[in-house]
C-alpha cells in the first residue's frame, strides 16, 4: 500500500515536471519567435529609413548641380525680389 501511494507521488510528480518543462519550452519559443520577429522588423524599417535618406540626399544633390537653360549654373530668381531689392533665403536655409 505503501509502496503504490509513493510510486504515485512519484508519477504525479514526473508528470508535473514534465508539463512544467514543456511549458517553459513552449514560452522561451514563444519569446524568440517574438525576438525574431521585431528584429527583423526593426531592420526592414531601418532598411527603409536608410533607402529614403539616400533618395532625398540624391535629389538634392541632383537639385543643386542642375544648371539653368542657357548652361551656366542655376540662378534662384525666384529667390530675388526686385521691387525691394532683397533676396529669400534659401530653403535649405529654412528652419
Amino acid at each position: 500500500e505503501r509502496d503504490r501511494e509513493r510510486w504515485e507521488k512519484e508519477r504525479d510528480r514526473a508528470r508535473w515536471e514534465r508539463e512544467r518543462d514543456r511549458e517553459q519550452n513552449a514560452r522561451r519559443e514563444r519569446d524568440q519567435r517574438e525576438q525574431n520577429a521585431r528584429r527583423d522588423r526593426e531592420a526592414r524599417e531601418r532598411e527603409m529609413r536608410d533607402r529614403e535618406e539616400a533618395r532625398r540626399q540624391q535629389a538634392e544633390r541632383d537639385r543643386r548641380n542642375r544648371t539653368a537653360p542657357d548652361g551656366g549654373p542655376r540662378r534662384d530668381y525666384d529667390r530675388y525680389n526686385p521691387k525691394t531689392g532683397q533676396w529669400l533665403p534659401r530653403q535649405e536655409d529654412m528652419p
